[in-house]
């Protein structure tokens, strides 16, 4: 079957919130399954076609918003999973509303070359659904629209033949928002929750756990330690200055810690020069999952998706509610849970989450299994693939 994805992100072209990633993965496993997928994305910036392989359009794509015409420049290609890229870019100044609709129509108009027949339209967020007549404008067409932010559209949404909500965070601001055309989808049964988006599962022994570590932190110049827990700060953990207050008091403690550049600033520098021993700033290049699998705990107090890697590799994160998605606090015991609970992302509840991350690394053999469990994360980009496989096959009967 031909499925076109239409998406403002995709890696490795974007990937600024984590959703490029999750489009390029599950556009590459429709395509394993042997569907004939397209892309459709916009990117923010001139692609250099020479380093991507990509072909740019002579004509480009000119779409009416109102009283302007927008001009989009086209780029084509292949990804090395074997879908078929169109990304769109444009240089008009535009506002994050008029942006939306502009590449709608855009991407309306690049589904219509490369696309006559039945087809599967799967839209992320509001780009498709504020243009109304998606569906009507084409024959055999099903559109499955994926809201998988907060930024709800406030039309379009009941024009899908299927709503898909990744994650109950969005879940949750969804019910909230009090949308009509949101409750006119569920009650028609059209309204679907999947659990969040997370990486393939990321499998290491406890053994192996243990190795990890301490190989992160010889590249780190940390005295390598498996006696004290090593916290990993990741450019989603919060606000830096935050960051940096939470450092100030943490790192006190017999405990380690690890941050990315992109949170480096001259009070982070101070602190690295004054606990030489036990903070870090991780050489810019080191692989993400090198950090991941060589910490023993994540702060991740905004990102869902971060919270969900973390786990995948025995990773524990310390995060918030808004943030947590499938992870329940472990105390008071370490039997069950996946995760430190934070009350809110601010300075002393973080403080205070990263206290009851040492108790729980204190408790040793019962941390190790905790590890252990929660590497079966389940919320697995295979299975929500195969769960939109299935509304795909369900709409087509």
């Amino acid at each position: 079957m031909r499925i076109i994805l239409i998406a403002d992100e995709i890696f490795p072209f974007s990937n600024r919130s984590g959703l490029g990633k999750r489009v390029s993965s599950l556009a590459a496993e429709l395509a394993r399954g042997g569907n004939d997928v397209h892309a459709v994305v916009s990117t923010k910036t001139q692609t250099d076609s020479n380093d991507h392989s990509l072909a740019r359009r002579l004509r480009p794509v000119e779409v009416a918003v109102g009283d302007r015409t927008v001009s989009w420049h086209r780029f084509d290609g292949r990804l090395p999973s074997g879908v078929e890229i169109h990304l769109l870019h444009t240089e008009d100044k535009l506002d994050e509303e008029l942006h939306a609709e502009a590449f709608a129509r855009a991407a309306l108009t690049t589904i219509g070359s490369v696309s006559t027949g039945e087809a599967c339209c799967i839209s992320f967020n509001r780009e498709c659904a504020l243009v109304p007549g998606l569906d009507a404008s084409r024959e055999n067409n099903l559109h499955i629209l994926v809201l998988s932010k907060n930024d709800i559209p406030q039309k379009g949404v009941k024009d899908a033949d299927t709503v898909v909500i990744l994650g109950k965070t969005v879940a949750r601001a969804i019910e909230l928002a009090d949308n009509t055309e949101i409750t006119d989808v569920s009650s028609s049964g059209r309204l679907v929750v999947l659990p969040l988006w997370g990486e393939p599962a990321y499998s290491i022994s406890a053994s192996g756990k243990t190795g990890a570590k301490t190989s992160f932190q010889a590249s780190l110049g940390l005295p390598i330690r498996n006696d004290v827990p090593l916290v990993f700060f990741p450019t989603t953990a919060a606000d830096p200055d935050v960051v940096v207050k939470t450092l100030e008091q943490f790192l006190r403690g017999d405990v380690q810690a690890a941050i990315t550049p992109e949170n480096v600033g001259v009070s982070l520098h101070d602190l690295a020069a004054r606990y030489s021993d036990r903070l870090a700033i991780i050489p810019s290049g080191t692989p993400g999952l090198a950090a991941m699998a060589g910490s023993d705990f994540c702060v991740s107090v905004t990102d869902p998706f971060t919270t969900a890697t973390a786990m995948s590799c025995g990773t524990v994160p310390v995060t918030t509610p808004e943030a947590s998605e499938c992870t329940v606090d472990l105390e008071p015991s370490l039997a069950s849970g996946s995760g430190i609970i934070a009350s809110d992302d601010s300075a002393d509840a973080i403080l205070e989450a990263l206290g009851r991350s040492v108790a729980a690394f204190n408790r040793g053999g019962d941390f190790v299994r905790l590890s252990a469990r929660i590497r079966r994360y389940t919320g697995t980009l295979t299975r929500q693939t195969q769960s939109i496989l299935q509304i795909v096959d369900g709409l087509r009967a």
